[in-house]
């Protein structure tokens, strides 16, 4: 399970729980390993500014991806009745496909005004490959809840790997073609799809359609129409806080900027990941059922795993600091250097985003929706306004580098305060499904 395998072991709980988070982090491993093994080859089949417009395009889908299926999709582990939980997927399934429409008929009428007001013309292009991207990685968002609810690990750990493979097997033949930023882009989309038909066949039952009906849908979606009320606003703020700003620093420095930051966040974000995800997704399974079985049991699991986050993360944050723009030169070429600058900014923030993140499920099953919402909005602003501010004193990249840092340093150490609250203090007053 790499070299992350062995702490994990030993700091996780021996127990199913920690089988499953190892397999799934096993699969998430092999899958990122592949992505910043290979980062060195694409580095130099690709520039900078072409990956300032792949972060572009992966800021832009993971704002909208979340909420591309209202939120929906999130609820699919929670019903008691199977039965319910099939209703939840279909409709997932089809607001995904009436929004993704949606959004590529505005592309269609507004696109060229939109990417002017917002001063990224070099994005006009490729805008049309947003609501295809939406679709098919919305729909691998979708089934990876059902698959998670079924708790059928292996089949959500063999697809991890095989987005790595595909991606990155894309993206180095098109490169060698000198596609450019269209080899960068394809090879992503590719990369998001694989991997769904495989869960479908895994984990959807043959009777699927069959059992279907339009009533079904409309009662679950009366049933939890909080998660589009209220969760799906709440991603939207998270899914701007965590990747609008690449956006904002390529309107105001530029795509070279853009393509340092969208490395180093890449580097950064391995532990998370590998390890946050697959925690993440393991304690969402059975957060889910403690919270009704056991609340005492989840706060002790909580806790415990907050600690354990913290301690995993210590010594890699430590040589980031000391060493990055060194490392970053060496592996992936001396234009790189200053995204190694910019990890050594980032990377004390990293450590609080993989204590609190991979636990925001938390919100989720006790159903203190707002709550969460009321941080997503908190961390919307904490780490866009240093970034204006920054512009508006005419400070270099560097420093807005800095100042995006600490907003993200400040709202994740509340994160990791407020899921706290929730746990001690909110599992009485749980909504049962």
């Amino acid at each position: 399970m790499s070299a992350w395998g062995a702490p994990l072991k030993r700091l996780l709980p021996r127990s199913r729980f920690a089988r499953s988070v190892a397999l799934l982090a096993g699969g998430t491993a092999v899958g990122q390993a592949i992505s910043i093994l290979a980062s060195p080859l694409l580095t130099r089949l690709y520039l900078p500014g072409d990956f300032g417009l792949l972060a572009l395009y992966a800021s832009l889908l993971s704002v909208l991806l979340p909420s591309i299926s209202l939120q929906y999709q999130e609820a699919i582990p929670l019903p008691a009745e199977e039965e319910d939980a099939l209703h939840l997927l279909a409709l997932s399934l089809v607001t995904l496909l009436v929004l993704s429409g949606l959004v590529g008929l505005i592309i269609l009428l507004f696109g060229g005004p939109l990417v002017r007001w917002a001063n990224l013309p070099a994005l006009r292009p490729y805008l049309w490959l947003l609501p295809v991207g939406l679709i098919f990685a919305g729909t691998y968002q979708v089934m990876s809840l059902w698959v998670l609810r079924q708790q059928l690990f292996p089949a959500l750990a063999r697809t991890r790997v095989q987005q790595g493979l595909s991606a990155l097997v894309t993206q180095a033949l098109l490169g060698l073609l000198h596609a450019g930023p269209w080899g960068l882009l394809t090879g992503d989309i590719v990369g998001r799809t694989s991997g769904v038909l495989s869960l479908w066949r895994s984990a959807v039952p043959r009777r699927f359609l069959h059992g279907l009906n339009v009533a079904g849908m409309v009662r679950m979606a009366v049933r939890y129409r909080r998660f589009p009320l209220v969760s799906s606003v709440s991603a939207l703020f998270n899914g701007i806080g965590l990747h609008y700003p690449p956006i904002i620093f390529a309107a105001l420095y530029g795509s070279q900027t853009v393509g340092w930051l969208f490395l180093t966040e890449r580097v950064l974000g391995l532990p998370m990941n590998v390890i946050g995800n697959a925690i993440g997704n393991v304690f969402f399974g059975q957060a889910a059922q403690l919270v009704h079985q056991d609340p005492q049991a989840l706060a002790r699991l909580h806790a415990s795993l907050t600690f354990k986050l913290l301690l995993l993360s210590a010594l890699p944050t430590l040589a980031i600091m000391l060493l990055a723009p060194s490392v970053f030169a060496l592996v992936f070429g001396e234009s790189w250097r200053e995204a190694g600058v910019y990890a050594q900014i980032l990377a004390p923030a990293a450590v609080f985003r993989l204590m609190s993140s991979p636990l925001t499920s938390i919100f989720t099953v006790t159903e203190r929706l707002e709550m969460h919402l009321w941080w997503d909005v908190t961390r919307f602003v904490a780490v866009l306004a240093p970034l204006y501010l920054a512009h508006a004193l005419q400070l270099s990249a560097r420093a807005a580098v800095v100042g995006y840092a600490l907003g993200q340093l400040l709202s994740y150490l509340l994160l990791v305060g407020l899921s706290r609250y929730v746990v001690l203090r909110g599992i009485k007053g749980t909504k049962h499904a």
